[in-house]
């Protein structure tokens, strides 16, 4: 798949978190292809926390011309400004104008058209986008989140969620659970969890990746931790891991996005902030154990962690709470992930990963993780997605070209049912 155009509709801004949403529209501008990349328009009415990504947006927006900015070849930034009231009866009409104006403008001037339009989005702003440009060749939306437990008007974004699952071509589901949800609407959905870069967690240099900086004085072992520190995090279970086994370091690499001073006055607990993408081969190739401590409700159980494996490309153990992704990883790869829900049983469990160092099966078992963990790599699955994407174009083609005769029918009963009634009328006004 080569020289389309994309409009990606994202749930992440560009600089954030480095996650499937970049590394796919990165390798469809790298093939050719011409992408442009919306920043998150929300899914919710900000709050108080929000000013520093409010902040963050205009400076984004002030980066580029009228908001968009070429961040490489073939990939265009835009970072849009609406107003954050998305489910708003009065404003949804302001953002719709703003919105599309200045895309559409800016898809005239530089030749992009005929598009495939990719979201993360199921919310209005991208519905009336998706209304709103013609010639469209497809709409995909990739669901990698059960939204409607993260939003007040639950109901509202069901609706548009509905909408938007009944007008796509083809659908990609980041989990099982959320598959299910998604057949109900479009019988075209396929699994696609968070993948890997394999090139850049394969190529260790000589002698192995160095300790980073931040990392020097923590005491073995170390429970590693990479991603966001979020409202999803078990904070109290790591509060207790960490005061059961004061022996033990837990090192969290990611960026802060709850109180700072939640692990206040817990000495093994290290907040290491967040760290670019390509420096996480080298904290987690000093990891002992890779952890998942996600609480355990309706948002987190439609979760894949990517996380999971980026823990195993580098052959370390894993142990989680118990997820129903993690439980589906599980009986594919033969309960390679060990899981558990309370403190005691998680202390439990990270011991028996620590005790694997004197297994002498050990290399069969750090091979087996490498293994299961590549089936993830992104390319192989990028791949697999341009093949459904563009046997969606063709179907698409293909029932248009079969099917204009009824259409030219029907359009035309239609057109006879308006014709008599306006004859009619005219005749009434006559007489």
């Amino acid at each position: 798949m080569t020289g389309e155009n994309i409009i990606c509709l994202s749930s992440i801004d560009w600089d954030f978190i480095w996650q499937g949403h970049q590394e796919i529209m990165l390798s469809f501008a790298k093939a050719g292809n011409k992408v442009l990349y919306i920043e998150n328009t929300g899914i919710r009415v900000p709050t108080f926390k929000d000013i520093p990504r409010l902040k963050k947006r205009l400076i984004n927006w002030r980066k580029g011309f009228g908001g968009i900015r070429k961040e490489q070849e073939n990939l265009y930034v835009y970072s849009p400004i609406v107003i954050p009231f998305p489910y708003s009866r009065i404003i949804r009409p302001i953002n719709r104008f703003l919105f599309t104006y200045f895309i559409k403008k800016w898809m005239n001037l530089v030749g992009f058209t005929n598009p495939i339009i990719w979201t993360y989005l199921p919310t209005g702003i991208s519905l009336d986008l998706i209304d709103n440009i013609d010639n469209k060749k497809a709409v995909i939306y990739y669901c990698v989140a059960e939204f409607s437990t993260l939003v007040k008007s639950a109901k509202k974004i069901e609706k548009t969620e509905t909408r938007l699952l009944k007008m796509c071509d083809v659908v990609f589901a980041q989990g099982e659970e959320i598959k299910k949800r998604c057949l109900r609407y479009n019988k075209n959905v396929h699994v696609f969890p968070g993948g890997i870069d394999k090139g850049l967690f394969l190529n260790s240099p000589a002698g192995g990746f160095k300790i980073p900086s931040d990392m020097r004085g923590i005491k073995k072992p170390i429970l590693g931790y990479i991603g966001g520190i979020h409202k999803h995090i078990d904070t109290e279970l790591l509060k207790n891991i960490a005061l059961k086994k004061p022996e033990w370091s837990i090192v969290l690499v990611g960026p802060v996005q709850i109180e700072k001073n939640i692990f206040k006055g817990i000495p093994n607990i290290y907040l290491l902030g967040e760290k670019p993408h390509r420096e996480l081969p080298e904290y987690i190739s000093h990891f002992d154990v890779g952890l998942i401590p996600y609480n355990i409700n309706d948002y987190t159980n439609t979760v894949y962690p990517t996380k999971l494996n980026e823990y195993l490309v580098m052959g370390k153990p894993v142990v989680s709470t118990p997820l129903t992704e993690i439980a589906v990883f599980n009986r594919q790869h033969g309960d390679m992930i060990q899981a558990a829900g309370d403190a005691e049983n998680f202390c439990e469990s990270i011991k028996r990963a620590l005790s694997e160092s004197g297994d002498k099966n050990r290399d069969t078992v750090i091979k087996k993780r490498i293994s299961a963990a590549l089936e993830s790599d992104w390319s192989a699955k990028i791949e697999q997605m341009k093949r459904l994407i563009r046997e969606a174009i063709d179907n698409k083609d293909r029932n248009l070209l079969s099917h204009w005769q009824e259409k030219m029918v029907s359009f035309y009963r239609r057109f006879k049912r308006r014709a008599i009634v306006l004859s009619l009328q005219l005749l009434l006004v006559y007489f």
